[in-house]
C-alpha cells in the first residue's frame, strides 16, 4: 500500500521520487481503466482533466454513491478505482468489501480531504492500494496510479 503510517518510504518521498524519474519511466503503453467514484461533480472533471493526459488511461465509469459504484465495478471491472473518502454516508469498509467481491482485481486508491496520517489509516483499514490528498490531486494522482499500476504489474508477474 502507498502510506505513509506503513515502513518503508512516505506517501510524499514516493511520489517525488515518481516524479523526477528515479523509479523509472512512466508506464508508457500501459493501459488503465479507471473507474472515479465521488459524490461531488466538481471533481470528476478535475480527475478526468488530470487523467485525459496518459493517452493509454481510461476513464471507464463514474459513480457517486457506493451502490452505484459496486454496480459499475460489477459491470466494468475496472483496474483502478478512485474512492472519495467522504463519500456520503457510505460505510468506507463495507463499500470496499463490495467492490473487492464484485471486482477482486480492481485495485482502490483513496482520495479525500482528511490529514495525511488520517487518510493513512483509513486507507490502511479497508486495504486500500494507497491514497492521494484532493488539494494535492494535480502533482500526485498521475504517479499515484503509476505507482498502483506497477505495483499490481509486480504482483501479476509473481503469481503467475
Amino acid at each position: 500500500m502507498i502510506s505513509s503510517q506503513r515502513s518503508g518510504p512516505s506517501i510524499s518521498n514516493l511520489f517525488a521520487r515518481t516524479r523526477t524519474g528515479i523509479d523509472g519511466p512512466a508506464l508508457a503503453g500501459a493501459a488503465i481503466r479507471i473507474l472515479i467514484v465521488d459524490d461531488i461533480e466538481a471533481w470528476h472533471s478535475i480527475y478526468i482533466e488530470v487523467l485525459r493526459r496518459q493517452s493509454d488511461w481510461q476513464v471507464v465509469g463514474v459513480a457517486q454513491n457506493g451502490m452505484e459504484a459496486v454496480q459499475k465495478c460489477w459491470e466494468l471491472k475496472p483496474d483502478l478505482v478512485l474512492l472519495d473518502v467522504g463519500l456520503g454516508r457510505t460505510d468506507r469498509l463495507q463499500l470496499a468489501r463490495q467492490i473487492r467481491e464484485v471486482s477482486p482485481k480492481s485495485s482502490v486508491l483513496l482520495v479525500g480531504t482528511a490529514d495525511p496520517s488520517q487518510l493513512a489509516e483509513i486507507a490502511q483499514s479497508i486495504d486500500a492500494d494507497g491514497y492521494v490528498i484532493k488539494r494535492d490531486l494535480v502533482l500526485d494522482l498521475v504517479p499515484a496510479v503509476e505507482t498502483v499500476a506497477k505495483e499490481r504489474r509486480s504482483r501479476g508477474r509473481s503469481s503467475s
